[in-house]
């Protein structure tokens, strides 16, 4: 590696460093169709406000000012994630309608009712007070406003080796949840469910890990680190896609919509698609 002692050794790295360091496009569970199925579901507008929690790169923020041209506030703890999501905004000629701030989730430095929108990706599975998180989330919201979350869980069991793996590779304790889990956390409040659309992942073989690491190193600058470290870093994120690429047989995930509503009464008379 360069000079700077602070930085942390490639043998430290789990995968969440990673995604700074390397760029990675990090999507939410489902990718551009979530977002776009965000958009249509919550009729966003062109004069909407929007608090993406846990934005990491930014592909959600940016996507959805380029899709509707709301303005976007995306939040995030990782510095390198950040830089990395105002680059591409930058890029993008998004930069007059999104901002990227470095913000925790359980204690949100906005004003109540400051949002039409508030949407998180699967980033509350990493958060340690997540009642505090649903709470502020709400808070922010203003009455009448759009609550989505798309969190992933645990359909089949996985093994307790699998689980220790995926803890390893994110740096944090994750839990084996379910989606009742889930739709009891975000059922609180004022915060009423309105839809609820589950999917399963695709399963890729290994060549297309191989082939997506390649192309996102190939993008990215590691001119700071020795050729050694490279090729450490190389195989290090390849080995946590390979545990992703496994942990995600046992998983699916949710787009849960909840609408904040403090007047009316719940509907009597619901309607299912035939």
């Amino acid at each position: 590696m360069s000079d700077d002692a602070a930085a942390p050794s490639v043998e430290d790295l789990n995968y969440m460093d990673l995604i700074g360091l390397v760029g990675e496009t990090n999507r939410p569970p489902g990718g551009l169709d979530s977002v776009i199925r965000l958009v249509d579901e919550t009729a966003l507008a062109a004069g909407d406000d929007v608090l993406e929690i846990g934005t990491s790169t930014g592909f959600t923020a940016i996507e959805l000012a380029r899709l509707v041209g709301c303005s976007v506030t995306g939040i995030d703890l990782n510095e390198a994630s950040l830089a990395e999501a105002r680059d591409r905004a930058a890029t993008l000629g998004v930069s007059d309608t999104v901002a990227f701030e470095r913000a925790d989730a359980t204690d949100l430095p906005y004003p109540d009712e400051s949002f039409d929108v508030v949407c998180i990706g699967n980033v509350t599975s990493y958060v340690g007070d997540r009642n505090a998180a649903v709470t502020e989330a709400e808070r922010v919201l203003k009455p009448g406003g759009f609550f989505v979350a798309i969190p992933m869980y645990y359909h089949r069991d996985p093994s307790p080796g699998l689980l220790d793996a995926v803890r390893s590779a994110v740096g944090a304790d994750i839990e084996r949840t379910d989606k009742a889990y889930w739709l009891d956390l975000f059922d609180v409040g004022a915060l009423r469910r309105h839809t609820v659309s589950e999917f399963e992942f695709e399963f890729v073989p290994e060549s297309a890990v191989e082939r997506y690491v390649d192309d996102v190193l190939d993008r990215a600058d590691l001119s700071q680190f020795t050729a050694e470290d490279r090729d450490r870093i190389a195989e290090q994120y390849r080995s946590y896609l390979l545990v992703f690429r496994e942990n995600l047989q046992h998983l699916r995930h949710s787009i849960m919509l909840y609408r904040k509503e403090t007047v009316w009464e719940p509907e009597l008379f619901g309607s299912t698609p035939v």
